[in-house]
Order: C-alpha cells, then sequence, then structure tokens
C-alpha cells in the first residue's frame, strides 16, 4: 500500500522520502556512514612528545634541550591555550611540571649552570626579572658587556657596578650619586657633563 509522504511526518527531503517507502511509512532513523579506522582522532599525549625533547644524562648533569630554539639558545615549544597556541619557554614549562604549579607572570626561571638549551630541574631557580639582570651583569652577558668605563669614564669596578631598575642591564655607581648631587645643586647652571668634568679634577676646588 502506498502511504502519502504527507501523512508519515518525515522532512521533505530526497533522502527522506526513499527511506519512507522503503519502509512503508515507517520512521527509520538516518544511519551516520562508518567512519575509516585510519580517520579516528587519537588522543595525543603531548608532555610525552615535549618530555622526549630532552636529552636527560645524569642528576647534575645539563639536560640540553633538543627542539626549537631561539637566537640565544633558550628552548621554545607550543602548548595549547584554549582555542588557541601560545610559546612557552621550554625551562618555564619543565619548572612548572617540576612544581606542579602554574607560574605567576613576575615569577622568573634562572639557570645556575649558565647554559640556556639546560632543562634539568635541579639547575633551575625562581627569581625575579632584577635577579635576571643581576646574573647577566655577573656573567658577562649583559648588552655592551665588553665595555670597562661607563659614558663619563668611570670604570666598571665590582663596587662602582650596579643593575639598572629596568633590569636590562648594569649601571655606574658613580654616575648614579652624581647625577642625585647635580638635581640638588641649586649653585650650579651647566649641563651635567660639565658637573661630572668638576668632579674628576682633584684642583677644582668644587665639592
Amino acid at each position: 500500500m502506498n502511504m502519502s509522504h504527507k501523512n508519515c511526518g518525515h522532512e521533505a527531503t530526497k533522502s527522506a522520502r526513499a527511506r519512507c517507502r522503503k519502509a512503508n511509512g515507517k520512521v527509520i532513523p538516518a544511519v551516520p556512514p562508518a567512519r575509516s579506522p585510519q580517520r579516528e582522532n587519537k588522543k595525543v599525549d603531548r608532555d610525552y612528545l615535549f618530555t622526549r625533547r630532552i636529552k636527560k644524562a645524569g642528576p647534575n648533569e645539563c639536560w640540553v634541550w633538543d627542539g626549537r630554539t631561539d637566537k640565544h639558545g633558550y628552548g621554545y615549544l607550543t602548548v595549547r591555550d584554549g582555542y588557541k597556541t601560545k610559546s612557552v619557554k621550554a625551562t618555564r614549562w619543565v619548572m612548572e611540571k617540576h612544581l606542579g604549579r602554574k607560574l605567576n607572570p613576575e615569577e622568573w626561571v634562572l639557570h645556575s649552570c649558565d647554559n640556556p638549551p639546560c632543562c634539568n630541574p635541579n639547575h633551575l631557580r625562581l627569581g625575579t626579572a632584577k635577579d635576571n639582570a643581576r646574573d647577566r651583569v655577573n656573567r658577562g652577558r649583559h648588552n655592551h658587556a665588553g665595555k670597562t668605563h661607563c659614558k663619563w669614564g668611570h670604570e666598571f669596578t665590582p663596587e662602582n657596578t650596579g643593575v639598572q631598575s629596568s633590569g636590562s642591564g648594569r649601571t655606574c655607581l658613580t654616575c648614579v650619586k652624581l647625577r642625585n648631587q647635580y638635581r640638588r645643586d641649586k649653585n650650579f647652571s651647566g649641563d651635567f657633563s660639565e658637573y661630572v668634568a668638576l668632579h674628576a679634577s682633584d684642583d677644582s676646588g668644587y665639592r
């Protein structure tokens, strides 16, 4: 018996009408096509993929990152952040796994071995941007590390070398002291270079 498609309640589509005729009016749900096993999505253990990039050695030796690095040798990896991806330093990722928590933006991961690609947690410690700048100054890895004197001719000795407040490099402590005096000195009308020259001459009598 032929049944009207209008009376069976199916959608008015060609495939629905075909199912309706085949079942003589009975509702048959559409069967999704079977997916091939090759197309099944497999969950990737990203932690394993990152961990195998680290060439582990002894507990007190450097564990070198074998993945992507920047021009300074620090390792980087790409992680998911919601629907987006972002690049994270390998040392920061390792430290978060080691501590079992997320690091705050103001927390920096510093090396005690001074080896940028090293990811051994025993060689890493937490610090601040100023701690990182101090390490760069002490190890001679900051900008203009080859300079032995400041702009005004003062030698960068251990007693005369400090860290800039921005954390970007070293500063001359003699210049810092003279600049503070220059700002407070109401009797001097020249510029700072003349003020430095006056204090550099022992026979100037200007103190």
